[in-house]
C-alpha cells in the first residue's frame, strides 16, 4: 500500500503515447468511420470517384487513413476532372500530410515523387495529357481549351519509363532497354556543340562585321522593344539548363529529407539503401562514402533476413567507386603540382 501523502503512478507519463490514443478515438468518431467505411464500399464496388469523395472528406478532417486512400487514388489517375499538375500536386499534399503523422509509406512516396524526377516542372507539363472534349467547357481566359488528365495514357508512361529512370551515374542503362532514345540524345548533343562552337567563334572575331551578322542572327525571335535585351539562343538554352539542374538537386534534397524520416523513425531498408546511394554520389546530399557504408549496412540488418544481396552488391561496387575517385584525385593534385613547378 503506498504511504499517506503520496501518489502512486498508473502508467509512465507520455505525451507521444497520449496523442497516438486520442488520434485512435478521433479516427474511431462516426463521423470520420462513416466516411471511411462509405469509401470503403464503393471502392470494392468499383466506384472509385465516389471513393475518392469521401476519403478526400475523412482526409481533411485529419485522418491519416483517408489521407493514404485519397492520395492513392489519386496517383492512379482518378483525379476528378483535374489537371495533371493539380492531381499530382493534390495527391503529394496528401502523402506529406500522412508522412508527418508518421505512416512509412507516405514518407516513402514523397520521396519517390521526388527522386524519380515526378515532381519537376517538365515532367508535370507534358505526357498523360489531353484535350477536354468539344462538347466541355472552355477555359476561363477567353476559349482556350484546358488539358485534362488522361489516366491511362499516364498510367502506360508510367510503365515504360519506371523501369529503367535511375537517377544519378546509372542513367546510360536506358539506352540499352531503349535504344531508339539514342537519337533524341545525339541531336540535342550536336545541336549543342554547333551553337557553343559559334559562340567561341563569334567571341574570338569581336570587331569582324561578319561575325556581328552571325550574333546578330542568333539573337533569336526579339520584338523591337527588346532590341538590346534578347539573349541569343544559346544562352537561353544555357540559363534553362542550369535551372533544371538545381531543380534536380533541391528536388534529391527533398527526398533525403523523407527518406531520413522514413530510416530513423521506423528503420526501413529501403529509406536506407537510398540514403546510401545517395551519399556514395552525391545526389541532393554531401558525397560521403563512410556514412553510405553506414546506410547500406543499415539496410541490410533491417531488411528481415539479416542479410540484404543489394546492399552486398551495392558495398563491393562503392569499394570500386571509392578507389575511382581516390585515383582522380591523386592524379589532379599530381599533374597540378607538376604543372605549377
Amino acid at each position: 500500500m503506498p504511504k499517506k501523502g503520496r501518489h502512486s503512478k498508473v502508467v509512465t507519463q507520455s505525451c507521444v503515447a497520449a496523442l497516438r490514443h486520442f488520434k485512435s478515438v478521433a479516427d474511431s468518431g462516426r463521423t470520420v468511420s462513416r466516411r471511411n467505411r462509405a469509401a470503403w464500399k464503393h471502392y470494392n464496388a468499383g466506384d472509385y470517384e465516389s471513393s475518392l469523395r469521401n476519403y478526400l472528406a475523412s482526409a481533411e478532417t485529419g485522418s491519416e487513413v483517408g489521407q493514404v486512400n485519397a492520395a492513392f487514388l489519386l496517383e492512379q489517375g482518378y483525379c476528378l476532372g483535374m489537371t495533371r499538375r493539380a492531381c499530382t500536386s493534390a495527391s503529394v499534399r496528401l502523402w506529406r500530410a500522412a508522412a508527418r503523422q508518421g505512416n512509412l509509406e507516405a514518407c516513402l512516396r514523397v520521396g519517390d515523387f521526388y527522386y524519380y524526377g515526378r515532381m519537376r516542372s517538365s515532367s508535370l507539363d507534358k505526357g498523360g495529357l489531353r484535350s477536354r472534349a468539344p462538347s466541355s467547357k472552355a477555359s476561363a481566359d477567353g476559349g482556350a481549351t484546358e488539358t485534362l488528365y488522361d489516366r491511362e495514357a499516364y498510367l502506360s508512361s508510367l510503365e515504360a519509363k519506371a523501369f529503367y529512370f535511375v537517377p544519378g551515374p546509372y542513367r546510360w542503362t536506358r539506352y540499352v532497354l531503349y535504344p531508339e532514345e539514342l537519337f533524341a540524345v545525339t541531336r540535342k548533343w550536336a545541336s549543342k556543340s554547333v551553337r557553343s562552337l559559334v559562340k567561341r567563334l563569334s567571341s574570338n572575331a569581336t570587331g569582324d562585321e561578319e561575325a556581328k551578322g552571325d550574333a546578330s542572327s542568333m539573337e533569336g525571335t526579339c520584338s523591337e522593344e527588346e532590341e538590346g535585351t534578347c539573349a541569343p539562343e544559346w544562352a537561353r538554352d544555357d540559363d534553362s539548363q542550369d535551372e533544371l539542374d538545381e531543380e534536380e538537386y533541391e528536388h534529391m534534397a527533398i527526398a533525403a529529407q523523407y527518406y531520413r524520416k522514413a530510416a530513423e523513425e521506423h528503420k526501413s531498408a529501403r529509406a536506407n539503401f537510398n540514403l546510401g546511394f545517395m551519399h556514395e554520389w552525391g545526389l541532393g546530399l554531401a558525397q560521403d562514402f563512410p556514412l553510405a557504408k553506414r546506410h547500406y549496412d543499415l539496410a541490410g540488418e533491417n531488411s528481415g533476413s539479416g542479410t540484404n544481396m543489394a546492399s552486398v552488391i551495392a558495398l563491393y561496387a562503392m569499394n570500386v567507386h571509392q578507389k575511382w575517385v581516390r585515383l582522380g584525385m591523386f592524379l589532379r593534385e599530381y599533374y597540378g603540382e607538376g604543372s605549377s613547378d
